[in-house]
């Protein structure tokens, strides 16, 4: 869902963009907003748009919004984001952690707002959590912290397991190594044992699944992605046929 914090800083920004300087007599402006996410188009999307709706923005009436949307595939996130500053928008909104390295990158002075990053400090994107700096705002997510929650619980429910495979997606290298980091400390106090299976896309699903099957993994820990998210109906179609236990982020 669109938080208020986010639609708030977006209106704060297209306001400043929008109003002419003092004493000055221009023609009222259109801003522009470029939506960026690296998953697929989805309920996200909507709810930023009624978000700005009631607050007075109606998209095409007093605000235009570009969207893009990677479908889950990293590689695609800095040329879109090349795409968007190409059209001139105002501002752009970047959904999880790659999409606003993305857009930080090409975006020069364009305001940007980041949505659900993991760390932002260690990302590079704000110089602190007080005081952000540079052109970039917006919310952060504390998803890492759970991963270990996440392992603890699926070895409730699979108290017998000891070895654990860890789907995870080297194209989304920052968050990514921030999940995996919290899941290794929770996997040394539990006593598991981890085995690690890189998936970058989903042409690699089958062989990621036979790894577990050869190496004998008890359970699977699914790491949050966007490209899991949208391939999750054959990853949980792939861990029924292995009987594996899962959790899923």
């Amino acid at each position: 869902m669109t938080t208020p914090r986010l639609v708030l800083s977006v209106v704060l920004t297209l306001g400043l963009l929008g109003a002419p300087p003092a004493g000055a007599q221009q023609s009222p402006t259109i801003p522009r907003v470029g939506f960026l996410a690296a998953s697929a188009p989805s309920p996200l999307g909507e709810a930023f748009r009624r978000g700005l709706r009631d607050l007075g923005y109606v998209e095409d009436r007093n605000v235009v919004i570009y969207s893009r949307w990677a479908e889950g595939r990293f590689d695609r996130l800095p040329d879109l984001a090349a795409e968007l500053v190409s059209l001139n928008a105002d501002v752009i909104v970047a959904l999880v952690t790659q999409a606003s390295l993305a857009a930080r990158n090409v975006a020069g002075t364009t305001p940007i707002v980041m949505v659900g990053v993991g760390d932002p400090v260690g990302a590079g994107l704000v110089d602190s959590l007080a005081r952000p700096g540079r052109n970039v705002t917006g919310t952060s997510s504390m998803a890492a912290d759970t991963a270990g929650k996440s392992l603890q619980l699926l070895m409730d429910v699979a108290p017998r397991v000891s070895r654990v495979a860890v789907l995870w997606n080297p194209a989304n290298p920052v968050f990514q190594a921030q999940l995996l980091r919290e899941t290794e400390a929770a996997a040394l106090a539990l006593g598991v044992q981890l085995q690690l299976v890189e998936v970058r896309n989903p042409n690699e699903l089958d062989r990621a699944f036979a790894a577990m099957t050869r190496q004998r993994a008890g359970a699977l820990l699914v790491l949050p992605d966007p490209m899991f998210t949208f391939h999750r109906q054959r990853i949980i179609e792939l861990a029924a046929r292995g009987r594996l236990p899962a959790m899923y982020g």
